[in-house]
């Protein structure tokens, strides 16, 4: 034995093949237990992700001056015994509940509120079949208190029953009060068992594995090395050569991003002109082919547009600087303010800059938009739309306003008549929203359906009466629930506004 180790020393080829071996066998162990720990991070960070979005949604959804008149009602423990007991707290447990089933957690859902002259919580609503209303929360964690106006999750933390991860955020009333935090929580220990039982068996049969390649390794080795050595190279080459185009190809979009977002209205231009909107702008890639743009004339007159250019990244973004630019020309240098005229010298525009296309091509390059132009001492609003329509909402009502069914560009493809716009009144609170096709086009859902334009627009009815930046925050997070681990489909643009008076 000594002497068959002595060779394998002194031996240049039978070291190698030593040192690979125990390469490999270290390899193996560091990714097995690389592994396992990853695989127990990214499952702890899904469950807080996904709680977190449980945990928010039903904050956003419970309403927060029925809870805090429930809990003022009912101030003695088990003042509530059964969960009909009291309508409030029925509709807030069903969605509690539902939420529960839904979402497959496991463990009960539970509001929360923080008793400040005794220092701790007692439980509200929960999903549980049997209330434990105002029963002390006892041993809660820090944490609660510190982020109880803001929420947060809870870390992975050991209680007698088990081990858990925890999400909460803050319930309020129409006053932005806190009145309460909702809880969710999920069970940790059935996944570390699992991940345990899964690290033992990959165990064993890596055991296996390094024994049959440690065989066929000391006999086929050297031409291997020699083999693989050469293909190294080739790829390190390769490697090396995508790494710089990549670079390359990256530093030019992110540069373009600079270029289109310079060429975007900046927030003090909007604010100077409207009493109160948003815009919801989320690029598919870094770069947008959608596009809003705004101008303010002297005499406070205004004119805005959202505009959905053909396609997505870099030919998106390139269509939507055309866009810009032209409309910079059409309505500030030449003082254009009739936005149907606008879209009718848009239109011309953009086929002359393109190049005329005839009706035998299947190519269109162009643009969708909706554009209006506003003069708020006469109290109206013109609307002009290639593709894309306005909605309007006063006193609770919605009304669409439709476009005309012709792009911007496209040459001959279309048989097009001159652009005709709408004269609208307008009055005190009455919102307008323009949008491109993106959002109503993403997939989602638990079914992987398009939302479609009829849901998006009830969407925007339900949101209205909230004020326009909490109206875009409610977008986004249905966005984010809707579109799930899907993809996100086209540049999405939704822009919301009502309308100072003089």
């Amino acid at each position: 034995m000594s002497s068959l180790i002595k060779q394998i020393i002194t031996n240049k080829s039978t070291r190698l093949i030593t040192l690979i071996f125990m390469f490999i066998v270290g390899i193996v162990g560091f990714f097995l237990v690389y592994g396992y720990y990853a695989q127990i991070r990214l499952y702890e960070q899904i469950q807080y992700e996904k709680l977190s979005a449980i945990t928010k949604t039903l904050a956003f959804n419970i309403d927060g001056d029925k809870h805090e008149q429930l809990m003022q009602m009912y101030l003695e423990k088990d003042g509530i015994k059964s969960n009909d007991q009291n309508f409030i707290y029925k509709d807030i447990h069903n969605l509690l509940r539902k939420t529960e089933k839904d979402n497959r957690t496991g463990s009960t859902i539970y509001t929360l509120i923080y008793v400040k002259d005794k220092g701790l919580f007692h439980y509200g609503v929960t999903s549980s079949d049997a209330p434990f209303f105002r029963h002390e929360y006892l041993q809660f964690p820090e944490i609660l208190v510190k982020n109880f106006e803001t929420g947060g999750v809870i870390p992975r933390y050991t209680s007698e029953n088990g081990t858990w991860i925890s999400s909460f955020s803050p319930v309020r009333n129409k006053k932005g009060e806190v009145v309460a935090v909702v809880e969710s929580d999920v069970r940790f220990d059935e996944f570390i068992d699992r991940a345990n039982s899964e690290i033992f068996q990959s165990s064993i049969m890596a055991l296996g594995v390094i024994l049959i390649v440690a065989f066929f390794l000391y006999r086929a080795v050297k031409k291997i090395l020699r083999k693989e050595e050469r293909m190294r190279q080739e790829l390190m080459q390769q490697k090396q050569i995508i790494e710089i185009k990549n670079k390359d190809i990256t530093d030019s979009i992110n540069y373009a991003k600079k270029i289109q977002d310079a060429i975007l209205p900046t927030a003090e231009q909007v604010d100077a002109g409207f009493k109160d909107y948003f815009v919801m702008f989320k690029p598919r890639d870094i770069v947008s082919g959608d596009f809003y743009w705004y101008h303010r004339f002297e005499n406070g007159e205004q004119v805005v547009a959202a505009a959905d250019c053909t396609g997505h990244g870099i030919p998106g973004a390139l269509m939507s600087v055309i866009g810009s630019s032209l409309l910079n020309e059409i309505v500030k240098q030449r003082g254009v303010k009739d936005p149907a005229e606008i879209l009718n010298q848009l239109d011309e525009g953009v086929n002359l800059a393109l190049g005329n296309r005839s009706k035998s091509t299947e190519q269109r390059d162009g643009m969708d938009i909706s554009i209006c132009y506003i003069n708020t001492e006469k109290d109206t609003l013109q609307f002009a739309g290639a593709f894309r329509p306005l909605i309007k909402i006063s006193g609770g009502e919605m009304e669409e306003f439709k476009s005309d069914k012709f792009p911007i560009g496209g040459g001959d493809l279309y048989e097009k008549k001159p652009f005709s716009h709408h004269t609208i009144p307008v009055k005190e609170g009455d919102c307008f929203y323009m949008f491109s096709d993106g959002m109503p086009d993403q997939f989602g859902g638990p079914n992987g359906k398009k939302l479609m334009t009829k849901k998006f627009k009830e969407l925007i009815s339900q949101n209205t009466t909230l004020p326009f930046k909490e109206q875009c925050q409610a977008l986004e997070i249905f966005f984010e629930k809707w579109k799930g681990d899907k993809e996100q489909v086209d540049d999405i643009l939704v822009v919301g506004f009502t309308l100072n008076r003089p």
